[in-house]
């Protein structure tokens, strides 16, 4: 009985020893075994050898990544207007049945990385939206394309109508005998000989109040009716 229990403890010890005497693994590849896969997968580095080809649509969203292009004219994405030369662009097209109100997307080139951000993009159609803070464009293989942040709107929740008047003017109908408040007339412009809206950034044309069933009549600043389409009316 007393050289069986000699014997457990020795091989206990031995298991002990052995624990102690293997060859640890260094702590580098600890963190890499407990990473989940798809953060895992985030952490290499892509290759040209994984490149992908556009048209593309990121993680299967209904926002498909179209055409990269090399932009030169003015830049609208921050209001100011200013010329521009070989700015990255990309033809986004909204291939859903539902409005996208806001999206943000990254496209990597290699070890660089270009934003584009669009809003109020209506179903069915494209846009050119510019790369954000002016993102110049190479002429590199697209390795990855993925969108950060997504989100869907009613783009016709004010019951309302509105007119484009040539001179520049809106008018605006209330449908309701309802009054309306704080609806915005969301506008975009839009290319007509390449048939796509231009510029991820969206204007808003504000109406404060309408009375039930008032037509009024705006006439906005900055508001040039022959270049732009009306895209929501929303509250």
């Amino acid at each position: 009985m007393e050289r069986k229990i000699w014997m457990i403890l020795l091989v206990l010890l031995l298991g002990i020893l052995g624990f102690w005497l293997m060859p640890k693994t260094p702590k580098d590849n600890m963190e890499d075994i407990f990473l989940p896969q798809s953060i895992q997968a985030q952490t290499v580095a892509p290759t040209e050898n994984s490149a992908i080809s556009l048209p593309y649509a990121p993680e299967r969203w209904e926002l498909v990544a179209e055409e990269l292009i090399c932009y030169n004219g003015p830049y609208i994405e921050d209001g100011t207007n200013a010329p521009v030369s070989d700015v990255a662009g990309l033809i986004l097209h909204n291939a859903g049945d539902r409005g996208i109100s806001f999206a943000v997307l990254a496209l990597e080139q290699g070890d660089r990385t270009t934003y584009f951000t669009v809003t109020w993009l209506p179903p069915g159609q494209r846009v050119l939206v510019l790369a954000m803070q002016r993102g110049i464009y190479i002429d590199q293989p697209i390795t990855d394309c993925r969108v950060l942040g997504i989100r869907w709107d009613d783009f016709h929740s004010a019951p309302v109508t509105a007119q484009i008047f040539p001179e520049g003017g809106l008018e605006v109908t209330n449908l309701t005998g309802l009054y309306q408040e704080e609806v915005c007339l969301r506008f975009k412009l839009y290319r007509q000989e390449e048939g796509m809206y231009f510029g991820g950034i969206t204007q808003c044309v504000k109406v404060p109040v309408l009375t039930p069933w008032e037509i009024s009549y705006l006439c906005p600043e900055d508001f040039d009716s022959e270049t732009v389409r009306l895209v929501a009316k929303v509250k």
